[in-house]
């Protein structure tokens, strides 16, 4: 779609990213918040938002919220690397970082429990992982200022496959933490829209203000209609994603799929089970990309 994941609506109102911002306002976790990019090029989504400024982003977070964008510059370092380099100019004095760094990958949908992480935490841990009631990994990880030490400052290092198995193996704490009983990560267009069925449950606005829907018209199910869309007389919507300026043309019907941001599907078309796009359509290079990590110093 063009879009990295972090910058997905999550709701009408907010962001995937901006859904994590309010998950860790509502933890009370102060600090720094840094969002790891893969290129320059994916800034372009967060810049403008208000996430990345002094200031509240749509109202979807406090001030003071606000993201620091940080391009990986360094190739190959994988996700444990990429929080060491962000870190170093961190290490230089014994008092940062005393509380550790919360790293979150925000590719997963943001239905962790942070806050009940977080008073969790042993006080001789070195890493607390979270995991859904399935223990599979959720996403979001504590790492104690010991941890990031032991991270190499060149080459490919790994979150849960070197750098914890280097703690258990030099006698840390490692622990895990339940904080959701469902693991949702956002890689797929079914995944996408669990994700956004989930947050309408909990209450995340379905339709935006400023969008434009025929009085005839029927939109159905979990469905989200972004800022400025238009869906024209007679079109039928079910169970799908409208993203910011999409058009849903007359009589169209769109069912369980995605309308990226400015498409037009065309009058009467038929889009099911898929992610829309013309025929001509051709995705820009790196397009898609789930790597960007949001990074919680706590400093």
């Amino acid at each position: 779609m063009g879009v990295p994941v972090a910058a997905l609506p999550l709701d009408a109102r907010v962001t995937v990213v901006g859904a994590w911002l309010e998950a860790l306002d509502a933890a009370n976790f102060g600090g720094r918040r840094i969002l790891a990019l893969s290129t320059d090029e994916d800034g372009q989504f967060y810049k403008g938002t208000g996430l990345v400024s002094a200031g509240v982003a749509e109202g979807s977070v406090k001030a003071g919220s606000e993201l620091e964008l940080r391009t990986d510059t360094a190739q190959h370092r994988g996700a444990a690397g990429t929080v060491a380099d962000i870190c170093a100019p961190l290490m230089n004095s014994p008092a940062k970082l005393e509380h550790g760094v919360l790293v979150i990958e925000c590719s997963c949908a943001p239905n962790f429990d942070i806050a009940g992480m977080l008073r969790a935490i042993p006080a001789e841990a070195s890493i607390v992982v979270g995991v859904s009631s399935g223990d599979i990994p959720a996403g979001v990880v504590w790492l104690s200022r010991e941890a990031i030490e032991r991270i190499p400052s060149v080459g490919f290092f790994d979150l849960k496959e070197q750098l914890v198995t280097a703690m258990v193996a030099a006698g840390t704490r490692v622990t895990a933490h339940v904080g959701c009983a469902a693991f949702n990560r956002i890689a797929t267009r079914v995944n996408y829209l669990a994700a956004i069925e989930q947050r309408l449950d909990e209450g995340g606005l379905a339709t935006s203000p400023d969008a434009i829907i025929a009085p005839d018209a029927q939109v159905r199910g979990a469905t989200m209609i972004c800022r400025g869309v238009r869906v024209e007389s007679g079109a039928f919507v079910s169970d799908a994603a409208i993203l910011p300026g999409a058009t849903i043309g007359a009589r169209a019907t769109v069912a369980r799929s995605v309308v990226p941001p400015g498409a037009i599907v065309p009058a009467g078309a038929l889009v099911v089970d898929q992610i829309y796009a013309p025929l001509e359509y051709a995705p820009r290079a790196g397009a898609g990309s789930v790597d960007a990590r949001t990074v919680e110093v706590n400093s």
